[in-house]
C-alpha cells in the first residue's frame, strides 16, 4: 500500500485504479458460498453447523455472497442471523485479519488522494461493500473531503 501512497504523488489516476483493483474482494470458489448459505436453511441441524463452519473458513471469499443474502428476503430467521454473525464475526477488531487491515489502510490513501476518481470509488466502497466497517469507513472519508 505504500507503493500506491507514493505513486499517487506522480500519478493519482493510477493510484486509485491501483487501490480500487486490490478492494475487490476475492472470488468466491464456484458459486461455494451460495450453497453453503442456502444449505445452512437446511432441516438437519448437523448440515446448518457444518456450512456455517465452511462459511467462516471461507473468510472474504464468502464476503460478497454473505452480502447478497444479508439483503434478499431471508430464507428463515436463523439464516439472517448466521449471515450477520459471519459478517460480524469477519470484522471484529480482536481477529481483524491483515487483509482487512491493508483495505482499510487503501480507504485512507484514496481519502488522501481526494480526486473526482478516488471520491468515486470511496462512494462505491461507501454503497456496496458487504463489511458495514469498510462502509462507514469509505462514508468518513467522503465526508471529510466535502
Amino acid at each position: 500500500m505504500i507503493h500506491a501512497a507514493l505513486k499517487a504523488f506522480y500519478s493519482p489516476d493510477d493510484a486509485v485504479r491501483f487501490l480500487a483493483e486490490r478492494l475487490k474482494l476475492p472470488a468466491d470458489d464456484n458459486g461455494r458460498a451460495e450453497k453453503l448459505i442456502a444449505e445452512m436453511n437446511s432441516g438437519e441441524s448437523a448440515v446448518r453447523d457444518a456450512a456455517f463452519k465452511q462459511l467462516k473458513a471461507l473468510d472474504l471469499k464468502a464476503a460478497c455472497a454473505l452480502g447478497i443474502a444479508l439483503h434478499a428476503p431471508p430464507d428463515s430467521p436463523e439464516v439472517r442471523i448466521r449471515v450477520e454473525k459471519l459478517l460480524a464475526a469477519m470484522e471484529d477488531p480482536v481477529f481483524r485479519t491483515r487483509e482487512l487491515e491493508q483495505r482499510s489502510r487503501a480507504i485512507h490513501v484514496l481519502a488522501l488522494i481526494g480526486t473526482e476518481y478516488a471520491r468515486k470509488t470511496l462512494d462505491e466502497i461507501a454503497k456496496h461493500s458487504p463489511l458495514r466497517s469498510e462502509r462507514e469507513e469509505a462514508q468518513k472519508a467522503l465526508a471529510k473531503s466535502k
